[in-house]
C-alpha cells in the first residue's frame, strides 16, 4: 500500500512538472510581464496538482500558492501546505514526493507546512540546496483563517 502511494504520488507530480531547468510553454515568451505570468501559472498548476494528489492518497491537505508578500522579503513565491503534521510528516512527504526539488523547479522560494493540529509550522528555504527545515516555529493563525473571521 505504501509503495503504491509513493509511486502514484511521484508519477502524478512529475507528470505535472517541466523537466529540470526547462519551462515548457514559457520558452516562447519574450517580454518580462508575459514570462512572469507564465511562471506564476505553472506554480499554480503545480499547487493544484499537489493538492489533488495528496487528497487522493488520503491526506487531508490544502495547498496554497502565494505569489507576493512582504516587499523585499525575498521569500516569495511561497508554496503552503496545510496538513495535519506528525513528527516526521514534512520530511516524509518531501522525500516520497520529491516536493523540495519539484517546488524549486517551478520557481518557489519557500515551502511552508502549516499544521492543522495547530502545533508548529515548518519552513523550508528553496533558494539553497538541502533538505533540512530552515525553521520550525510554534503555530500561528494563518492569513486565510483570519480573513474568514472578519
Amino acid at each position: 500500500m505504501k509503495q503504491n502511494f509513493l509511486s502514484l504520488l511521484i508519477a502524478s507530480l512529475m507528470a505535472a512538472l517541466p523537466a529540470h531547468g526547462q519551462t515548457v510553454g514559457c520558452l516562447a515568451r519574450t517580454d518580462d510581464k508575459s514570462l512572469a505570468a507564465c511562471h506564476a501559472q505553472q506554480r499554480r498548476s503545480y499547487g493544484t496538482e499537489l493538492e489533488r494528489t495528496l487528497q487522493r492518497n488520503g491526506h487531508s491537505a490544502n495547498v496554497f500558492v502565494e505569489e507576493a508578500g512582504d516587499p523585499g522579503s525575498g521569500a516569495y513565491p511561497r508554496l503552503i501546505i496545510w496538513i495535519l503534521l506528525g513528527t516526521d510528516t514534512a520530511y516524509r512527504l518531501n522525500d516520497e514526493a520529491d516536493i523540495l526539488a519539484a517546488a524549486r523547479r517551478v520557481g518557489f522560494r519557500t515551502l511552508v507546512y502549516v499544521d492543522k493540529g495547530e502545533d508548529s509550522n515548518w519552513y523550508f528555504n528553496l533558494t539553497k540546496p538541502g533538505k533540512a527545515a530552515l525553521d520550525v516555529v510554534p503555530w500561528q493563525e494563518t492569513w486565510w483563517t483570519r480573513q474568514k473571521q472578519h
